[in-house]
């Protein structure tokens, strides 16, 4: 990332905000929001892998945050997440191993994939 001046420190900040409306509401989606941004920041390819961390280290407060709201609302049904919860940090666990081994190019590769499906099922499950 470029040097850490005002400007972007209000643009961090301006993002942070924002990538936590959309989790919020969408249930997910602040750690892309977090990444992209920081893409457009960064100033060489071999930084992508601290996007990654930045982006994890945002997500864990901003969606025990969400959590909490969703509970509060009584809009979480806790026994169909524990279906996710423990394969999901055990990917999470093997996700943060393969980064290691990932080049940059690779890791941006597979991102713009999965952006790319992921918005295609979206907008075909939209009609």
């Amino acid at each position: 990332m470029k040097k850490t001046g005002l400007k972007n420190i209000a643009v961090m900040a301006a993002v942070g905000l924002v990538s936590g409306m959309v989790n919020g509401f969408l249930g997910t989606g602040g750690g892309i929001i977090i990444i992209l941004t920081l893409g457009f920041m960064r100033r060489s390819a071999e930084k992508a892998k601290d996007d990654c961390f930045i982006a994890l280290a945002s997500v864990l407060p901003m969606s025990a945050v969400s959590l909490f709201s969703y509970q509060k609302n009584g809009s979480l049904d806790l026994s169909k997440a524990l279906w996710f919860v423990v394969p999901a940090a055990a990917g999470g666990a093997l996700g943060a191993y393969l980064l290691k081994r990932i080049s940059p190019l690779w890791l941006k590769r597979i991102f713009a994939v999965l952006m790319a499906v992921s918005g295609v099922i979206m907008i075909s499950r939209s009609f």
